[in-house]
């Protein structure tokens, strides 16, 4: 799906909504040991990749926006999935991804390893 950040504020205006994308807090998901917070130097969270990644400098932010009710042209892409997805290890990606946020913020001391 494709969509314009236009488009999102406009349904939040129409709704009376006072915000319409906003970065996520620890208030957003219960607590879990895989979540940690971005660092303040960041100016918001970066999206884990389910998978390995060759460059970190590739760090999505991690953004929420107001409900969008799709439409046909937001339509990008079609497949079917026809393989199962290649396995993952949980743990090493999150490890990786501290690192990762690490490195982009310059706080070395930010977060800790699951070991």
């Amino acid at each position: 799906m494709e969509y314009s950040v236009g488009e999102v504020v406009a349904a939040a205006t129409a709704f009376g909504a006072s915000c319409a994308v906003t970065a996520p807090t620890v208030f957003d998901s219960g607590p879990w040991p895989h979540f940690f917070p971005a660092p303040r130097k960041l100016t918001c969270g970066r999206a884990m990749p389910l998978f390995e990644v060759q460059d970190d400098k590739e760090l999505l932010a991690e953004l929420l926006h107001f409900r969008l009710t799709y439409k046909r042209e937001h339509i990008a892409r079609l497949d079917e999935i026809t393989v199962p997805p290649q396995p993952f290890e949980l743990k090493s990606l999150r490890n990786h991804h501290l690192v990762a946020v690490q490195l982009a913020s310059d706080c070395y001391d930010f977060g800790e390893e699951i070991p």
